[in-house]
């Protein structure tokens, strides 16, 4: 218990979450200026939530001394909410090609959010910057054409 106290876990755990929201603010931003259903604060909440889930499930071993697979819990987690998300905006937005870029989006963002949950910084940043230059390329080449 003493370990979670420790004023390195914390720093650790609020750096995590800061970038997250970053990343997902990257990405929001390009999403976001397109006028789309789901834009900044959406994809920097879905960001923040899977590092968030993967946090708290990676805590609760030092919290609890419980042994479960922590990857395992919190990518069910992770994968069942934001499949119910992402159901939900393809049927709101009657099953178009927005709204499945959209529903997409918001999960690519939400394992972006789980990799810097789980500290590997390099994959959720290399995420954000390529999720941003896809978005806009499939924006400006696919999706203009049909608006």
């Amino acid at each position: 218990m003493d370990n979670f106290f420790n004023l390195w876990h914390i720093l650790d755990i609020v750096l995590k979450l800061i970038l997250a929201v970053l990343c997902g603010g990257l990405v929001g931003l390009i999403k976001g200026g397109n006028n789309n259903a789901i834009g900044f604060s959406s994809l920097i909440l879905a960001s923040f939530t899977s590092a968030l889930f993967v946090l708290i499930f990676s805590k609760m071993n030092l919290i609890l001394n419980v042994s479960f697979n922590i990857f395992e819990i919190s990518t069910i987690t992770i994968i069942i909410g934001f499949a119910i998300i992402g159901g939900s905006i393809i049927i709101g937005q009657k099953a178009s090609l927005q709204s499945i870029i959209d529903a997409l989006t918001i999960w690519a963002v939400a394992g972006m959010g789980a990799a810097i949950g789980m500290g590997i910084f390099i994959v959720g940043i290399v995420a954000g910057i390529l999720m941003s230059i896809l978005l806009n390329i499939i924006h400006r080449v696919f999706l203009t054409n049909i608006e």
